[in-house]
Order: structure tokens, then C-alpha cells, then sequence
């Protein structure tokens, strides 16, 4: 009844306030904007009902059946009904009908070589044409696709790129995932990521196949893309070779299990921001992350995000958002506003019913991935793998077993932030004990068991930097990790300077607090995880300057850039400069983690280098 009472308020007619128009005007009117409006109000209530019945059928599949019961053989044929339905769904209404004939459900498993044989055909005639070295690497893999729309995508990205840049290296391979298979194009030439962008959005152009979809220069390489359900992200850096890289699924055959599916290994200490307008489809798509193993957080629009954000002190491994939220800010700047917030490119994905081009091209401008309503469980969480492992940096930290006796203490006054991590601490294997403040955290610890201490640094009652005087005096080596969401510069060094083995700052990630634990508990298992970390701060203090370690002190002193300047007779911007410097070179990415470094050192060490040398503007 509710998707009913919408659809009928989205498909009526929108008239100029006021009077209504003319009679003889009306039949014209209905046959132009208004009817077009109306068409893709439908459609999105349509996208919206259709994501909520692929949600569920997801949520079946996840539960274990017996595959000789009949209600295997019921839910197999309800899968394979809604993946053909939401294939319809797959082109927008603007698209050139002969496009509508050819959908996902089609798609087949076949091997990329063959893929690389065809596109070698089409592309090296120009490339020898214009003198670019042309680089095909060989590939084994199989994946599930249309054939000749991957083949179009990619020769048309290849044959834009040898237009745009004369004289420059194009190399095409595979790089093997859990799931699926990111094929790369690698290109120099480039000038910058805009540059690379509107190679991205130029028409298809694919001569060698003109039956391919159609009229040709309809769709660009990104839109194409998209409509074959594959990924298209865009990476560039100054000085380095241009990579474009298209995710597609892996072949089914070889991925896909008959039974239940079976989440990340590392989904659980992942934390999802689901932001969503209508609330069924919100609790849906938390309770489909869920059973792939995600922690997810769930609000309506960008100001309860921003707002939750405030509030909870953690940061998002990634935001999945729908485009059109309130009118004040949409998806993509929301996710513009938290990579500002968090100075991180926080991996993000637009799931929206929204099919216009303006959006497509916005969300790629903002280095987003895009999925149009409806999309499978399974498509939804091949997009994630792709987007958290395209922004992973290194190997996830392992858990240490609860055989070892590892128990981390979280001390707290925030009762929802300590749920959370008791939830994804133990899923790792952690046991976890919570306190409220320290006087409770006291009462509960025996000072005998080997763990952590995870506690906040300016808590009601006795202090961060108190406890830690306490444990310390009584000759308690208990490593502790300090968090706060409003700590100074001189805060951080005192709590460095008290024996913290981190100072963590809200909001946090989970993984920035795993990897700390981890990192903790090494280092009190053994002795030599702090000589290693104090040659290797050595060695990032000794890449400095004499000038760059006298700020990096006077920063730690907690002395803002102003005063610097004119402590030091230089301008500002030199301190600035300077302060940026210091960061890169020490590759500290935080305050915190540059009085870590230079405590790590050694007092010592830091003053020697700060005083053994004259020192230069």
C-alpha cells in the first residue's frame, strides 16, 4: 500500500504554482517534461521495491538448506528469476532502445585470453600507427561477462588513450581477487587525473564492432561499464603511469557455492556506513551486510551521518550511500565532506535509483564506485571486496588466539562505543573486559593477566595519564592505548612521555585500532619489537634537517605555526611548509604518531640532532 500511495504521488504531473494551465495546452504538457518526469519517478519506485525483493531473496540464500529438500530447488529458481529481473532494470530510460536487448543475464564465463587476443587485433594497427608500445600480458583466468560489451569498453578506453597521448607506453593485464578479476590498463601520457577523466566519459568508439550494441558514440566507456555490471575506478599520480582499471566477477563456476555465502575473512572488523532515505530498504540492506560478516551503522541523510559521526568517535572503512538524500547535500558530497573531515580517501559506493548521466558522471568525478538500483547480495558484495581492497594498504593485522591469555580492558564512559568494539574485538578472538571509568576498571583488573588497556584520556573522575601513573608506579608494564576526541599537542606528548604505546584520535577505524593492539601485545611478547621500532625512528628523525627537527620540536612543545614563525624569524608559510616536511619525511600521518616517533627515538637521540648542528633557514 505505501509503495503504491508513492508511486501515484511521484507520477502525477508537477504544474507551475498557481493556476493550472491552459486546457489546450495540457495535452502538450503531458507529452513532454511532465511525461518524462513521471516515467522516471516510476522508475526509481520501481528500483527502490525491486532492491528490497533482491535484498531478501539474498537473505534466503544466506541460511543453510538441505540441497535435497525441494526448497533448494525452489530458492536456486527464485535466484535466477530475480537476477533476470534486475537485468531489465539496467538501462536508463534515455538510452537507445537497442541497448534494452542486451542485459547481465546474458553474460557467460570465458577466458580473458581470448578477450586479450581480440583486443590485441583491434588495437595494435594504431598503435604502431602512433608509436606507442603497446604491452598485452598474458592472463589464464576466467570471468562472467558479455563478451563483446567487455571487449567494446576496453578497446574503446584503449583506443581514446592512444589518441590522447602521443609517444606514451599503454600496458593491459589482470590482477587476480577473491571473487573477481581487476583488468588494468596502465598508460603514461596523462597530465592529470582530470585528463584521465574525460578520457573515461568520451563515446564509445569501436568501428571493428558495429553490431555490437548499436548506435555508436551513444554511451561513454564509464556508462558502458556500468551497464555490464563491472567497475571502472580512475588512479593517478603525478609523475607515474595512469591506471583505469575495470572489475569484473570472476567466472561462476569457480566462485559461487551452491549453499550459504560465505563472508570476507577480513569483513568483520569492517565497518560499513549505510546511508538511506527510505527506512525498510536501510534495514535490509544492514541485515544483507550483516550476513556477509560487516558491522554496519545506518542513517537516513548526510546531516544524521555527519551527526553520527560526532557522536560515536569512529570512522567508516566505507560509505555506502544513495544519491538523492536531502536537498542540502547529496551522496557524493557527503562523501566529499568525510574525506575532508577525515583528510583520507574513504572508499565509497553510490547505490542509487537514480539513472541520469549527471549523476554517473559526478560520482565518478568523485572517485566513487556506482551501483544503479536493483543489484544483487552478490553483486553488492563483490563491489565492496573491490572497494576495500583497492583501498587497503597493507595485510590486515592478525588477532593473537585466546589461548594466549590476551584480554583487552576498555574503559570508557561512552557505553554504545564500547559495545561496538567488545563486538568486533572478540569476533577477531580477543577476550574483552569494559569498565565505565577507572575506578571501575581497577576493581576488575588483577594485575596478572597479559593484555591491553584501551582507556580514554580525559574521562570523568581519575585521568588517562592518572591510570597509567598508578600501573606504572607499581611496576604494571600493562601496554595502554590512550583515545580522545579532543586532545592537544601537549596532551598527546605527556601521554607519549608517560610509556602510551599509542595515542589514538577520534573518530578512529577499527583497523587503526586493531592494528595498534596488535603492535601492543607484539611488543610485550617481545623486547626486540621496541628496539626495531626505535631504530626505525631513528632513522626517520635522521632524514631531517637541522631546521625541520628544531620545528618538529617546537611543534611537540605545542607551539602553533604563528608563534614558530616568530620565535624562528621566518614567515608562516615556511613553518608550514616546513611542518609538511617534517610529516612526509617521517611518514608519520598524525601528531600523535610524530611524538610517537621522536619519543621512540629517544630524548636523547632527538636533542643531539636537534643541537649537535648549526642550524640553517
Amino acid at each position: 500500500m505505501h509503495v503504491n500511495q508513492s508511486m501515484s504521488e511521484d507520477a502525477l504531473p508537477h504544474t507551475v504554482s498557481g493556476s493550472a494551465p491552459p486546457a489546450a495546452q495540457q495535452p502538450l504538457a503531458l507529452k513532454t517534461t511532465p511525461s518524462v518526469e513521471r516515467l522516471r519517478g516510476i522508475d526509481q519506485t520501481l528500483r527502490q521495491t525491486a532492491q528490497l525483493v533482491s535484498l531478501i531473496t539474498g537473505q534466503l540464500e544466506a541460511n543453510e538448506l538441505n540441497p535435497a529438500t525441494p526448497a533448494q530447488g525452489l530458492l536456486e529458481q527464485l535466484d535466477a528469476t530475480v537476477e533476470h529481473l534486475l537485468s531489465r532494470f539496467n538501462t536508463p530510460l534515455d538510452l537507445p532502445s537497442s541497448l534494452t536487448e542486451r542485459d547481465r543475464h546474458d553474460a557467460v564465463d570465458f577466458p580473458v585470453q581470448t578477450l586479450f587476443k581480440a583486443l590485441a587485433q583491434d588495437c595494435l594497427p594504431l598503435a604502431v600507427a602512433r608509436r606507442i608500445k603497446l604491452r598485452i600480458v598474458p592472463c589464464s583466468a576466467w570471468v562472467r561477462s558479455l563478451p563483446e560489451g567487455l571487449r567494446q569498453v576496453l578497446s574503446s578506453l584503449m583506443y581514446n588513450l592512444m589518441h590522447a597521448n602521443r609517444n606514451s607506453r599503454l600496458t593491459l593485464g589482470a590482477r587476480r581477487h577473491r571473487q573477481w578479476l581487476s583488468l588494468e590498463l596502465w598508460c603514461s601520457g596523462c597530465e592529470s587525473r582530470e585528463a584521465a577523466l574525460r578520457i573515461v566519459s568520451m563515446p564509445v568508439h569501436a568501428p571493428f564492432l558495429p553490431d555490437a550494441y548499436g548506435r555508436a558514440g551513444a554511451l561513454s566507456t564509464y556508462e558502458l561499464s556500468a551497464m555490464l555490471g563491472a567497475q571502472l575506478q580512475v588512479r593517478y599520480a603525478p609523475g607515474k603511469a595512469t591506471l583505469i582499471s575495470i572489475s569484473v566477477p570472476s567466472a561462476r563456476s569457480s566462485v559461487r557455492p551452491k549453499t550459504a555465502i560465505k563472508p570476507p575473512i577480513t569483513a568483520s572488523h569492517r565497518l560499513l556506513l549505510v546511508v538511506e532515505p527510505q527506512a525498510l530498504l536501510r534495514e535490509m540492506l544492514c541485515c544483507g551486510l550483516g550476513s556477509l560478516g560487516y558491522q554496519t551503522a545506518a542513517v537516513s541523510d548526510g546531516a544524521a551521518a555527519l551527526a553520527w559521526l560526532a557522536r560515536s568517535g569512529l570512522q567508516p572503512d566505507l560509505v555506502l550511500t544513495e544519491h538523492a538524500l536531502a536537498p542540502a547535500m547529496d551522496g557524493v558530497q557527503l562523501v566529499q565532506r568525510l574525506r575532508d573531515q577525515f583528510n583520507r580517501t574513504t572508499p565509497a559506493i553510490v547505490l542509487t535509483a537514480d539513472t541520469q548521466r549527471q549523476v554517473a558522471h559526478a560520482v565518478l568525478a568523485a572517485d566513487c564506485m556506482l551501483l544503479r538500483k536493483p543489484v544483487s547480495l552478490n553483486t553488492l558484495r563483490a563491489t565492496l571486496g573491490t572497494a576495500l581492497s583497492a583501498a587497503a594498504t597493507g595485510h590486515s593485522p592478525g588477532a593473537l588466539p585466546v589461548s594466549s591469555g590476551a584480554v583487552i580492558y576498555l574503559v570508557d564512559e561512552d557505553e554504545a562505543l564500547r559495545n561496538n568494539l567488545r563486538r568486533v574485538l572478540e569476533a577477531q578472538g580477543y577476550p574483552v573486559r569494559d569498565a565505565a571509568g577507572a575506578e571501575q576498571f581497577f576493581e576488575r583488573y588483577p594485575g596478572d593477566q597479559r593484555g591491553c588497556l584501551v582507556i580514554e584520556a580525559r574521562p570523568s573522575g581519575i585521568s588517562g595519564l592518572e591510570v597509567v601513573g598508578r600501573l606504572r608506579a607499581r611496576g604494571d608494564e600493562l601496554p595502554i592505548i590512550m583515545i580522545s576526541g579532543n586532545s592537544r599537542v601537549a596532551d598527546v606528548v605527556d601521554a607519549m612521555k608517560a610509556g602510551v604505546c599509542d595515542f589514538i584520535e577520534k573518530p578512529f577505524r577499527y583497523q587503526q585500532l586493531l592494528t595498534s593492539l596488535t603492535n601492543a601485545l607484539a611488543n610485550q611478547a617481545d623486547t626486540q619489537g621496541f628496539k626495531a621500532l626505535r631504530q626505525a625512528a631513528i632513522d626517520h628523525i635522521s632524514h631531517l634537517t637541522p631546521r625541520q627537527r628544531q620545528i618538529m620540536e617546537m611543534v611537540l612543545d605545542g607551539h602553533p605555526s604563528k608563534n614558530i614563525a616568530f620565535e624562528l624569524g621566518i614567515s608562516q608559510r615556511t613553518v608550514e611548509k616546513h611542518r609538511a616536511s617534517i610529516m612526509s619525511r617521517t611518514e608519520a600521518k598524525s601528531i600523535p604518531e610524530l611524538a610517537r616517533i621522536a619519543l621512540a627515538a629517544g630524548e636523547k637521540a632527538l636533542s643531539a640532532a636537534v643541537h649537535g648542528k648549526g642550524l640553517t633557514p
